[in-house]
């Protein structure tokens, strides 16, 4: 296997706009031995470089003037070159590689070429389970962490200071690259026909498929409300209409859908919005924010009852046990759904 360390840079910071004006690249043994390196200049296709507003200092320089960049061939000059080096066995790596790889995309698709076909792992991802941030930081800092001086936003250096990074976590932690990105449970991103799945971590997925993520709190709920969708309760809730607010809705999955429940089986149903309801459930500081807002009355010219959870709670005859086991497959099952179709347009 050989490792490719890949670094775009952009003459506006876009990339739906053909603006790639170098293609840096480091490539190595999985050893980390290095075989070759080189900055590949392009004109870019926007008629002016926009790297900062206008009247200001640039937010970004570039190592070399405009006029370099203007000398240099179009993309599609060097497109068999670049598209060379993603060879089958080469696994593709980048700091915050996403954004090359949307270059990389607009790139071929600006050109009406092919596009390039790879697997890639995100360094910034790596030196953040590394260091166990809660967030990504920028190359620099990690180049500092290493000792490792170079110029930023030249490709062919950012590509290799990425490459220098990715060998020093494996050295530190005295593991191959195999062993290390097995230990983080690393699973490389794919580009396919001009699509991409990024690159995701087993530690970092327990996050995303979390309850505690309230994305995931609207799915479950939304999921169980529309389960019930066939559900004519009857009780104290007959034929009401009951809207609550989403701060409350989506504030705990397993409570909620109880909650929920309550309402439906006991011939309720839920509103989406405060306008449809016959009653309206909020905290006591929003009620008197709707009340001012919106008045007594819904769509319907029928007064609106306000109340606060525990008084909806105190209202329900009993609650229905929720069935939590299938959660963790809700949650995986979606966002499989949802990597799938940005892979396949399916």
């Amino acid at each position: 296997m050989k490792i490719l360390s890949m670094d775009i840079e952009s003459c506006t910071g876009g990339n739906r706009d053909g603006s790639m004006c170098s293609f840096g690249y480091t490539l190595c043994s999985e050893d980390f031995d290095i075989l070759h390196s080189q900055d590949i200049l392009i004109n870019p296709a926007p008629k002016r470089f926009v790297l900062g507003k206008w009247g200001e200092e640039p937010r970004i320089k570039l190592a070399y003037p405009e006029s370099v960049f203007r000398a240099s061939p179009r993309f599609n000059e060097v497109y068999e070159q670049v598209k060379s080096l993603f060879e089958p066995d080469t696994l593709v790596i980048g700091y915050a590689v996403v954004n090359d790889v949307k270059y990389l995309n607009n790139a071929c698709e600006t050109y009406g070429l092919k596009p390039i076909e790879y697997r890639f792992i995100d360094v910034q991802l790596i030196y953040r389970l590394y260091k166990g941030l809660k967030e990504g930081c920028g190359l620099a800092t990690c180049a500092t962490d290493f000792g490792i001086e170079f110029t930023a936003h030249r490709s062919d250096e950012d590509a290799k200071v990425t490459m220098l990074v990715l060998k020093g976590i494996c050295d530190r932690l005295g593991m191959t690259l195999t062993e290390m990105l097995a230990y983080y449970g690393i699973r490389p991103g794919i580009v396919r026909a001009g699509e991409y799945v990024g690159c995701t971590a087993d530690s970092l997925d327990l996050e995303r498929f979390s309850k505690k993520r309230r994305k995931n709190r609207e799915l479950l709920i939304n999921e169980y409300i529309y389960s019930l969708r066939h559900v004519r309760g009857r009780g104290v809730m007959y034929h009401r209409w009951v809207y609550i607010d989403h701060q409350l809705l989506y504030s705990d999955a397993d409570k909620m859908r109880a909650i929920v429940g309550g309402i439906i089986y006991q011939g309720g149903r839920i509103a989406k919005s405060r306008r449809h309801a016959d009653i309206v459930v909020a905290d006591v500081k929003k009620h008197s924010i709707m009340i001012d807002n919106d008045g007594y009355r819904n769509d319907r010219g029928e007064i609106i009852d306000y109340m606060t959870l525990d008084e909806l709670v105190a209202r329900l005859d009993n609650l229905p046990k929720i069935d939590v086991s299938q959660d963790d497959d809700i949650i995986r099952n979606y966002y499989q759904d949802k990597d799938y179709k940005m892979m396949f347009g399916e």
